[in-house]
């Protein structure tokens, strides 16, 4: 029995000493706040009261007698950067450029074929919305204003239009919009969460994963004539973060079943291959493999004990080499791109604190 919608973030539940309420945290209204749902016979009675304003919880615990409540305040500040594709790895992060600023949570960032403009989901307007800016410094523009979260906006390969998934359809769902105020195209309406779409060179298909434990890669092909987009097929049963070679023949993916291994595939039938186990000693995870321009390597991102790092590693079974490394434990999240030369990532700074409140519900 549902509690709440699938439109917003929603969790950290956890019952009142009597049985008689769900406290939770929630985005419904922007920032995350605490509700509180009434219960009787075992559903939800009432719509949920909304207990604070602006809080910014994070997970919430009752006491025993139900008239306090304790609350992680967690405030995560993330922001764009840019580096070069360095001619003589590897380079230092320290010469990455900060490239959106502000009190903000920027979850992905991407590049346009050309590496001109960056293309990023963020929560400055209180939901996730998507924007893009000229680089290296140009004016943000918001793209999308609906009252639902929007992620992940891929540039198609010309330009004219961005793919990202959105909660606006009740679940995660693959959106296609036309920046010269078209329509919005809606390209999957499934149950299942599709999420993370990257667009084929030729402009006229998408890959994307499916938001689960196996994962999933699926591709979804637009009909030359008419324009309208065909039924998904689905290409694999697991695996996340599939994206098309430059020539379009190949995908290449990252492992749901063996975290940190990376795989490729043709893009429309045939067995995978595994390219590079990234889980060497002391690495923690490998993911969301980008193709070099030429087509010769793939870059993966790797996690270890001394912070983040990027890495080549060529098709032809060469020996991987370490592109930009992160030091003192820095390290990159979040939806990260490569393009014309250059890599786009996120950066994050976490802070938290811990408070007591009371509470009182009717």
């Amino acid at each position: 029995m549902p509690l709440t919608d699938s439109l917003s973030l929603n969790l950290s539940p956890t019952w009142s000493p009597d049985g008689r309420w769900v406290y939770y945290v929630s985005s419904r209204f922007g920032p995350r706040d605490i509700f509180a749902q009434a219960i009787a016979g075992g559903e939800p009675h009432g719509a949920a009261l909304r207990l604070t304003t602006g809080l910014n919880a994070h997970t919430i615990s009752l006491s025993a007698d139900g008239r306090r409540v304790a609350y992680g305040d967690l405030t995560i500040e993330s922001n764009a950067w840019s580096i070069a594709v360095p001619a003589h790895p590897p380079a230092p992060a320290t010469s990455a450029v900060q490239v959106t600023h502000g009190s903000q949570f920027v979850e992905s960032s991407l590049l346009s074929s050309d590496a001109r403009w960056l293309y990023y989901d963020s929560d400055l307007s209180g939901n996730m919305d998507l924007y893009r800016m000229a680089l290296p410094a140009g004016t943000p523009e918001r793209l999308t204003s609906d009252s639902s979260d929007d992620f992940w906006p891929a540039p198609s390969p010309d330009g004219r239009e961005v793919a990202f998934h959105s909660w606006r359809g009740g679940s995660r769902d693959i959106w296609v919009m036309p920046l010269d105020g078209g329509p919005l195209q809606r390209v999957t309406s499934s149950p299942a969460q599709e999420a993370m779409a990257t667009w084929a060179p030729d402009g006229n298909g998408l890959a994307y994963s499916i938001f689960a434990d196996r994962g999933g890669i699926w591709t979804v092909r637009r009909a030359r004539t008419g324009g309208a987009w065909q039924a998904p097929v689905e290409r694999l049963g697991w695996g996340f973060f599939a994206t098309w070679s430059p020539d379009g023949r190949t995908l290449a993916f990252g492992s749901s079943l063996t975290h940190g291994s990376l795989w490729i595939m043709p893009a429309d039938s045939g067995p995978p291959r595994l390219l590079a186990d990234t889980t060497g000693p002391g690495a923690t995870w490998g993911d969301g493999p980008k193709w070099s321009d030429d087509g010769r390597a793939i870059y993966t991102r790797i996690a270890d004990s001394t912070g983040t790092s990027f890495w080549r590693i060529p098709l032809d079974g060469g020996r991987p080499e370490r592109l930009v490394a992160f030091e003192g434990g820095q390290r990159s999240s979040g939806g990260w791109d490569a393009a014309a030369g250059r890599l786009a990532y996120t950066r994050s700074e976490e802070r938290s604190d811990v408070w007591v409140m009371e509470v009182r519900t009717p």
